[in-house]
């Protein structure tokens, strides 16, 4: 299962494709791709982020949901002071997704297929 975001008209569809966990159960990083799309393309990037420890709210590994873990990536990555983020409100991974796919279609424009030699 999936978990879609919408925002200013793009789709960012969230996979989480493995979670690492260490001895005693703890969740230490995903892996994971977001699919962004426009409804006519789509680009799809490949993420890996660590958690810190938990803190009291600690949801045993069998308990966790996909839901849980994207909550846990938007979480860490609208704090202030990651990067060098624009709008703090909108996790980094989202605003790098939406950049990476603006650079795509532009590219689309230019690369209008084919080659420079012969037919």
């Amino acid at each position: 299962m999936a978990i879609t975001i919408t925002r200013e008209n793009l789709s960012y569809i969230f996979n989480i494709v493995n979670v690492q966990k260490n001895a005693e159960g703890v969740v230490a990083s995903a892996q994971f791709n977001i699919t962004v799309s426009d409804g006519t393309h789509s680009l799809i990037l490949f993420y890996q982020t660590g958690f810190p420890k938990p803190g009291n709210s600690f949801i045993p590994y069998t308990e966790l949901s996909e839901q849980q873990i994207v909550d846990w990536i938007y979480e860490q990555t609208t704090t202030e002071g990651l990067g060098k983020q624009t709008d703090t409100s909108v996790p980094m991974f989202e605003q790098y997704a939406k950049l990476e796919f603006e650079s795509y279609k532009s590219n689309l424009a230019i690369n209008s297929g084919g080659v420079p030699w012969g037919s």
